[in-house]
């Protein structure tokens, strides 16, 4: 599969599926998660091609935070206040959770967990 293929010496692609499965399964017991992040439509396609059983436990929904960025700055004159442009997995993903804890605050969100 393109998306693992350059991981030298990682788990193979359906050890990282079935490890993702398995965490799915046990953190999201009542209702399938919404995948959710910037850009997030690309990842959603490669998890569907390579990722079949963790794609299964994913709900059809997903949570663009790059769209409600837009929104939040064109319609709400707010704006997050830093982007690192690191680019590294496990960077991302944390700089998504805050964006998103920085919108959800912007609208008056009062409770969010991650």
């Amino acid at each position: 599969p393109r998306m693992l293929a350059g991981v030298a010496g990682g788990a193979s692609p359906q050890e990282v599926d079935e490890a993702l499965a398995n965490l799915t399964d046990e953190y999201f017991t009542k209702e399938k998660p919404a995948l959710c992040g910037n850009s997030i439509h690309s990842d959603k396609s490669h998890i569907d091609v390579e990722l079949g059983s963790f794609a299964a436990r994913l709900s059809y929904q997903i949570i663009d935070v790059s769209s409600l960025k837009l929104v939040a700055k064109k319609y709400l004159g707010v704006e997050y206040p830093h982007k690192s442009h690191l680019h590294f997995a496990l960077d991302d993903i944390r700089e998504s959770v805050d964006e998103m804890k920085f919108i959800l605050n912007a609208l008056g969100v009062k409770k969010f967990t991650s």
